[in-house]
């Protein structure tokens, strides 16, 4: 079962830190990786278009902010940048990158 999932928080949807998973706003499961990848292209078009940054790292997991989406973070004393993210998993775990050949 493949899941698209949107986060939002301080960190970028690729650092999968222990507590990753009580930031996620949305879930979308599929049967099928084919099906997942048309979704997630679908959130991220209207991610695009509502966010003035993004970017991608690895295959499928997506950051998008505005620079003024800020929050004050209390463990570092300071306002940090926040993030909606976006991403395809597998049974709720990161896919593997491929190998390169």
């Amino acid at each position: 079962m493949f899941q698209v999932i949107t986060i939002f928080g301080f960190d970028e949807p690729w650092w999968f830190f222990d507590d990753w998973k009580t930031h996620i706003q949305e879930t979308v499961e599929f049967d099928s990786m084919d099906d997942a990848v048309v979704f997630f292209e679908k959130q991220a078009d209207t991610f695009t278009a509502k966010f003035s940054h993004q970017k991608s790292k690895r295959q499928f997991l997506t950051a998008f902010w505005d620079d003024k989406q800020l929050d004050y973070c209390a463990d570092c004393g300071d306002d940090l940048q926040l993030y909606q993210g976006l991403m395809i998993v597998k049974d709720g775990k990161e896919i593997a990158p491929e190998k390169e050949s």
